[in-house]
């Protein structure tokens, strides 16, 4: 599943879906750390379940 590089908010409406999409209630939902920058501003690299997202840049 593509989760959208760079963009949280589109990763976050996936995820959300997914589960609402599978009856799941909130409460059976991890806490879940997205963010589009590397530099851990969303603490993601310390998470249990944690998204970064990162773009290569190709032919310029």
């Amino acid at each position: 599943m593509c989760l959208f590089a760079l963009n949280s908010q589109a990763a976050l409406k996936r995820i959300m879906d997914k589960f609402r999409s599978e009856n799941f209630k909130e409460d059976i939902m991890p806490a879940v750390y997205i963010s589009g920058c590397q530099n851990s501003c969303g603490v993601q690299q310390i998470a249990r379940i944690g998204f970064m997202g990162k773009v290569k840049r190709v032919d310029g």
